[in-house]
């Protein structure tokens, strides 16, 4: 299921609980992260402000057959400008779905769509934790190259 823009309204659940994981499942270098809930008030919020923004969003969700639920998700941003990049933003399959591809389907079908629905729309960037080699396997193997390289560093400040 793909659609542009706000989340539809029988997919605000789903999609509130895709955000959580997102902030749990990710590798994370062993740097201890704290669940940040979503629920369905908060992915409108969210779409509100992707409405007044320059970019617009394509999101992609994969749905479990037996129980009609979201197991995964895909979004690009998009700017309004032709000829400048799409942002590949989260991809995430929940743990119960993983092992079947989801992620490389996912992410395959949001690039069909990015072609077909905005055709100028040429260059997609994307950013993944050196950690996250599985991610980054999909990434390449759909043809992402790496262009740049960052670090995140972390220090605990002892208090007295």
């Amino acid at each position: 299921m793909t659609w542009e823009g706000r989340t539809p309204e029988e997919w605000l659940d789903g999609m509130a609980l895709m955000r959580t994981r997102m902030s749990t499942d990710t590798p994370n270098a062993g740097i201890e992260q704290t669940e940040d809930v979503w629920t369905a008030d908060r992915i409108r919020e969210f779409d509100d402000i992707w409405a007044e923004s320059p970019r617009g969003v394509l999101t992609t969700i994969v749905l479990h057959d037996a129980s009609g639920k979201v197991a995964g998700y895909t979004e690009l941003g998009v700017p309004e400008e032709a000829g400048r990049p799409a942002d590949q933003m989260d991809t995430l399959v929940l743990s119960d779905h993983r092992g079947h591809r989801l992620g490389m389907l996912l992410k395959l079908v949001n690039l069909r769509e990015l072609s077909t629905r905005f055709p100028d729309s040429t260059v997609v960037e994307t950013i993944n934790a050196e950690d996250n080699r599985h991610m980054l396997d999909v990434n390449e193997a759909v043809g992402f190259m790496p262009v740049a390289y960052s670090a995140r560093w972390k220090k605990e400040i002892a208090r007295a």
